[in-house]
Parts: structure tokens; C-alpha cells; sequence
């Protein structure tokens, strides 16, 4: 396996409308990756689709040297619990657990006991800079602690594969900056490959290489470091 995800002819429409269009991608494995373009572009589909959230229409798709279109839902499902992390825009926490519990969850859904969950989830709190936080609840801690919160739970199981949708989108400068620089460098020592989906060019400029898409179509790849 020499590449994390390959896309060939990748085709998906909403309805009547094309949002991926013959899309042509390859990010090889330990790349960090910026996948940029205007609102509607199609690069959240496209990021969606490498996470198995969608299926497209036509085209082959492989993440990790498996073709996740051709499984079934349930195991897609178990696909990104083992083998990806997903971080989101608005972090997408349980507000009413804590930072810490939030971090345990997929540990623990991987066969974790409680206390080794706990164990690794407070290691990557304090690396992620939020250990003294991790006890509050998610819906009680500032928008940065909550989103570093969201890449700690994202990270805590070394996933191969780390997918990130405008993980800053909701962030001050500030907030944006510590997010994205504890993001890379944790990846980055975790081995992890990385792709973010980004309209923001200081965001973008934290990632070894930026693809730009519109309408569908990737226009542009360019290493940046």
C-alpha cells in the first residue's frame, strides 16, 4: 500500500446536481494535505466519501488499500472506528460528558477497558494542551479547548488516516492557530496521515500540500513546504 487514499473517476451528484465530477486524487501515506475550493465545490463530499460517509455514483475509491464503497454500511462504520479519525467543524462533542469522556468513547468501543480508555484519553488531553479541562463538561469549556478536545478524541486511537472538515471554521485567529498546530504535530508523531478541508489559507498553510477542487473537479495540486 503506498497510498492513503486513491480516487479515479470519482463521480457523486445530490439529485440532478454534480458535486464530484471524474475527481483524480492521490495522498500518499504520512502527507498532510489541504483540500481547498469555494463553498460547494465538492471537496466536504469528497472528504465524506473518503470516510465512507458516502457512497459515490461512479469512479474507484481506496482508503488504506481498501475499497470502502463496496461495503455495507455496519461496515463502514467499523472501518472508521478502527482505521480513521473524523474531526469536524463544530467538533461534534457530547456536551453533557466531559472532555475526558468524550476522548474515552471510540477507545472504549475498540475494546478498551474503562480505566486504560481514561488512562490514554488523559495522556492525549495533556498533549493536545486541555488537561485542565478534561473534567468539565464539553458544553461548559471555551470553543479552542472544545475543538482540541474533538482532535483528542479524534487522535486517542492512533488512526491511520486523520480527516478533518474545516476543523477551524468556528474559531478565532488565536483558537485557530493552537488548534491546527497541536492537529499537525500530533498527526505527525502519530505517523498519521492527514487531509483537512479548508476555504482558509492560513489553515492551509500548516500542510505539506494543497489541492484545489471547483465545481467538482480537482484543478490544482502543489506541494507548499
Amino acid at each position: 500500500m503506498s497510498a492513503a487514499v486513491e480516487a479515479r473517476g470519482l463521480e457523486l451528484a445530490y439529485g440532478q446536481t454534480p458535486a464530484l465530477r471524474g475527481v483524480d486524487l492521490e495522498i500518499g501515506l504520512g502527507e498532510s494535505v489541504a483540500l481547498m475550493g469555494p463553498s460547494g465545490s465538492g471537496k466536504s463530499t469528497l472528504l465524506h466519501c473518503a470516510a465512507g460517509i458516502l457512497v459515490p455514483d461512479a469512479g474507484t475509491l481506496q482508503v488504506l488499500g481498501t475499497d470502502v464503497a463496496s461495503m455495507g454500511e455496519s461496515a463502514r462504520a467499523r472501518f472508521r472506528l478502527e482505521h480513521l479519525g473524523l474531526i469536524f467543524q463544530l467538533g461534534e462533542l457530547v456536551s453533557e460528558l466531559t472532555l475526558e469522556e468524550n476522548v474515552m468513547l471510540p477507545l472504549q468501543l475498540l475494546g478498551r477497558s474503562r480505566q486504560e480508555a481514561r488512562t490514554e484519553a488523559a495522556e492525549m488531553l495533556d498533549r493536545l494542551g486541555v488537561a485542565e479541562v478534561a473534567g468539565r463538561r464539553a458544553g461548559e469549556v471555551s470553543g479552542g479547548q472544545a475543538q482540541r478536545g474533538a482532535v483528542a478524541r479524534a487522535l486517542a486511537p492512533r488512526p491511520q488516516l486523520v480527516l478533518a472538515d474545516e476543523p477551524t471554521g468556528s474559531l478565532d485567529t488565536v483558537a485557530a492557530d493552537a488548534v491546527m498546530a497541536a492537529l499537525v504535530e500530533t498527526s505527525h508523531d502519530l505517523g498519521s496521515t492527514l487531509l483537512v478541508v479548508t476555504h482558509d489559507h492560513r489553515v492551509a498553510a500548516y500542510l505539506d500540500r494543497h489541492v484545489t477542487i471547483t465545481d467538482g473537479r480537482v484543478l490544482t495540486t502543489a506541494g507548499t513546504r
